[in-house]
């Protein structure tokens, strides 16, 4: 997870347990969690795109050698 969508899940998760009650006002809740777990979609994402990276990487080195 990089330092980004860290600290946006930890800001989000914060807001969710402070101003956002799901029973008084669920559009700030659904609103806040639905910023939480896209995040998380991101975060994911991001890893991803990390491990593809190293692989072209290693392909690419791969053929330069061969």
């Amino acid at each position: 997870m990089s330092a980004g969508t860290d600290s946006a899940r930890m800001c989000f998760a914060e807001n969710i347990q402070h101003f956002a009650d799901a029973r008084v006002e669920p559009e700030k809740f659904n609103l806040y969690n639905g910023l939480w777990n896209l995040s998380g979609a991101i975060s994911e994402m991001e890893a991803k795109i990390e491990r593809l990276s190293r692989k072209v990487e290693e392909l690419s080195r791969a053929l330069e050698v061969a």
